[in-house]
């Protein structure tokens, strides 16, 4: 039974963007549903995923196993850049920061903020 629920937890990693962004479509893209939805899938695709591992201790396959489960839950940080979370409690603060970091002599060339800001409704609706 470990393998249908590895199975179960990639079918849930893998299809999580899709069904985001089909959940945009139909609510739109300030849909908390959608958010919330995505981010329960990511959930539960990791608590799927850890009880079927049984990585034999010091092997290689045990090393990945570990690095990809710990992969999954570093991208769940990723949920605070979709929208609506971040439009409604993060966009404002980064908009500060980068009215700050403009004045810079040197750093202003970058524009590191500001191309984030302008990339965020595109890239991070699917990252993660």
């Amino acid at each position: 039974l470990p393998s249908v629920r590895i199975a179960a937890a990639e079918v849930l990693f893998h299809g999580r963007p899709l069904l985001h962004l089909l959940m945009l479509a139909r609510r739109g893209r300030k849909s908390w549903v959608a958010w919330l939805t995505a981010l329960i899938v990511d959930q539960a695709s990791i608590a799927l995923l850890m009880p079927g591992l049984r990585p034999r201790p010091k092997s290689r396959a045990a090393a990945l196993e570990l690095a990809e489960v710990k992969r999954r839950r570093n991208l769940l940080w990723w949920a605070l850049l979709r929208s609506p979370l971040f439009d409604k409690f993060l966009r404002r603060p980064a908009e500060v920061l980068d009215r700050i970091l403009s004045r810079i002599p040197v750093i202003n060339v970058f524009r590191i903020v500001e191309l984030c800001l302008v990339l965020q409704p595109f890239y991070f609706t699917t990252s993660g």
